[in-house]
């Protein structure tokens, strides 16, 4: 906005993710802003010293790995269906059969499983 040019090719992805307030209020006035009104507007997920941004980085990656990868792949996809579905009757009996065929999946007996024995996944690596 300071030189002139128009921000036009992000403001959907802004207006999707932080809404039409945030986006109106930084695009508009071109201001420079912190990690913590980043973090306030939901730009970031989290904040942290740079002397911890390994550790922090780390502990994210794991939860990643200990997630099941195929129903990580799919919720994925039922997460950018999300944004394009009306959740309309038809829509929601979708969401609730996959709910219930995930349930009955391998991944999902030893994702069980493992809790239950407090251990990790044997999709974890190194396990």
């Amino acid at each position: 906005m300071r030189w002139g040019i128009t921000p036009a090719p992000i403001i959907p992805l802004l207006v999707d993710r932080i809404g039409a307030r945030a986006t109106g209020r930084l695009a508009l006035t071109g201001e420079r802003f912190d990690a913590a009104m980043a973090l306030r507007v939901g730009l970031v997920h989290d904040v942290c010293p740079a002397t911890e941004l390994e550790a922090a980085g780390a502990r994210f990656i794991d939860h990643l790995l200990l997630a099941g990868p195929e129903a990580v792949a799919i919720t994925k996809e039922l997460i950018a269906e999300a944004v394009e579905t009306p959740f309309t009757g038809a829509y929601h009996d979708r969401i609730v059969a996959e709910a219930a065929r995930r349930r009955r999946t391998p991944e999902a007996a030893e994702g069980l499983a493992s809790f239950r024995e407090k251990r990790k996944p044997r999709w974890y690596p190194g396990e």
